[in-house]
């Protein structure tokens, strides 16, 4: 193994450590190899080690996406994928991001994208234009809030919020 994939891993288990204990190991002479060979060598890395591990496993737990959750980046999705077409033919959302890989966590947002089939043979839309369009009847349906519409950007994004519970990033 690397000394650097090896001081990363540490990292975890030293800001462990210096919450336990209270003393910063930042910029102190003490290295994070240092410290962990010495609690390695004493009798109560075991014990340090587990209350890590259970520490960690609880923060994991308490930040797993909850059927409440799923249920409403669904919900959401629906919504969106009904109201996409009325753009014009061809259009639809697709979801993205930590929703789609696995990574999501729970009061993760949703990240999404309207886009248009290619085999729709029509003249690109003007995108700040498109997502005019998309608020106007977004904010005609009850369970979508606009935050904010980034019209500058180089893709056009629409920040909403889904039954005030769910924040929701739109990109065109």
């Amino acid at each position: 193994k690397s000394p650097r994939l090896q001081k990363s891993r540490s990292r975890p288990l030293m800001a462990f450590v210096t919450f336990k204990t209270g003393a910063s190991l930042y910029g102190s002479r003490r290295t994070a190899q240092g410290v962990i060979s010495e609690l390695v060598k004493s009798s109560t890395f075991a014990s340090v080690w587990d209350e890590f591990d259970a520490s960690l496993a609880q923060k994991l737990a308490e930040t797993r996406v909850t059927d409440e959750d799923a249920h409403l980046t669904s919900t959401c999705l629906q919504e969106l994928t009904l109201v996409a077409p009325n753009l014009g033919k061809g259009w639809g959302v697709r979801a993205f991001g930590s929703t789609c890989n696995g990574f999501a966590r729970h009061g993760s947002d949703l990240d999404a994208t309207c886009c248009r089939d290619a085999s729709v043979d029509l003249p690109e839309p003007f995108l700040p234009d498109l997502l005019e369009d998309m608020a106007r009847l977004l904010e005609e349906q009850p369970n979508f809030t606009i935050v904010e519409k980034v019209t500058s950007a180089r893709i056009p994004i629409l920040r909403m919020k889904f039954k005030q519970a769910l924040d929701v990033d739109l990109s065109l």
